[in-house]
């Protein structure tokens, strides 16, 4: 099994684990992400329509219609959101509170035997290394579903509205570069574009994970090195020689802010180039909207929406992109 499977594989597992446990909070966490993703997209659709109604100013009882569907349909969808976060809320109280029953039980199941196992000693001291390394294993899991879950629906969504900006084209003729655009192809530029920057994102973030992931390993380390003299000698080695020793490490363990520190730095840095790509990427799409304008391929309320969907896609391809590189780092607490 490669790595990348290996990796999915161990993300499947954990979300197994989570759905044995605590089931409604994840499917309540679902449902909360899918209704507050969905729901901006409805008043920025309908505000298009209305601009387009009032560029046009051919029904004004259509008009009126469209405010009425935009405010009611707001209101409606308002209430069931705060029914349906109210859910989540009650749920999220509980789920944190449920894993730690269940690694417990879990525990006070085994056999005394495997209790006293070095073997099974050694992995609660690593459980425990990888805590302090801010390892959050499972619960790193479980609080990353609402940014899967809505960067994956922001991304099928803004891409479902964003699509007939590529088909439309209008029936005049032009020259130029305004030719091209009105071109039903036109659209590979910026498909080009998205997959390009979508590629270097994602080697952009694997690389700044893989920096974090061994700053944090230089934590865990010295967490284990204090964690093994401090077992095998008890805290009288303060007055068995060990004492300087045991300084030393305790100096590398407390210096954590200092590589979280660090681990900021490297964060920024790499996020600044993200934002640069992603900058160049709206900057193009933004300039073929314009043409589209310009060729009457779409009306002045389509810009809005599409400038809108365009931002949001970006915005979710960026976040499921990080949060990839977050889980593949996250696995190593998972394979625990």
């Amino acid at each position: 099994m490669n790595k990348k499977e290996s990796n999915f594989s161990l993300i499947v597992r954990g979300y197994k684990l989570l759905f044995k446990i605590c089931p409604k909070f994840m499917k309540w966490q679902i449902v909360s992400s899918i209704i507050n993703t969905l729901i901006p997209f409805f008043p920025i659709y309908m505000s298009a329509m209305i601009i387009n109604e009032l560029s046009s100013l051919k029904s004004p009882e259509r008009l009126l219609t469209l405010v009425l569907i935009t405010v009611i349909g707001f209101l409606v969808l308002s209430i069931i959101r705060k029914i349906v976060n109210v859910q989540y809320s009650l749920h999220n109280n509980y789920a944190y509170h449920s894993i730690s029953y269940y690694m417990l039980d879990y525990q006070n199941r085994m056999k005394y035997t495997y209790l006293e196992d070095p073997d099974v000693e050694k992995l609660k001291i690593q459980i425990y290394n990888y805590q302090n390394a801010t390892g959050a294993g499972i619960n790193r899991l479980m609080y990353a579903t609402s940014v899967l879950v809505t960067s994956i629906v922001n991304i099928i969504t803004s891409f479902s509205l964003t699509l007939s900006l590529f088909i439309s084209t209008s029936k005049e003729s032009y020259t130029g570069i305004l030719n091209f655009i009105n071109k039903p192809y036109s659209f590979v530029i910026v498909l080009v574009m998205m997959i390009l920057t979508i590629t270097i994102s994602m080697i952009l973030s694997l690389s700044c994970q893989k920096k974090i992931n061994n700053l944090y390993q230089e934590i865990e380390r010295g967490n284990t090195m204090l964690m093994n003299v401090m077992s095998t000698y008890g805290y009288s080695s303060y007055v068995n020689g060990m004492n300087e020793v045991i300084s030393d490490i305790e100096t590398s363990v407390f210096e954590r802010d200092s590589f979280i520190k660090k681990g900021d730095k490297i964060s920024i840095k790499y996020g600044f180039l993200l934002k640069i790509f992603e900058t160049l990427l709206t900057i193009v799409i933004m300039l073929y909207i314009a043409g589209k304008i310009c060729t009457k391929s779409i009306m002045v309320g389509d810009y809005m929406l599409y400038v809108a969907t365009i931002t949001k896609l970006i915005t979710g391809v960026s976040s499921l992109i990080n949060l990839i590189g977050s889980l593949v780092y996250n696995n190593q607490f998972l394979k625990l």
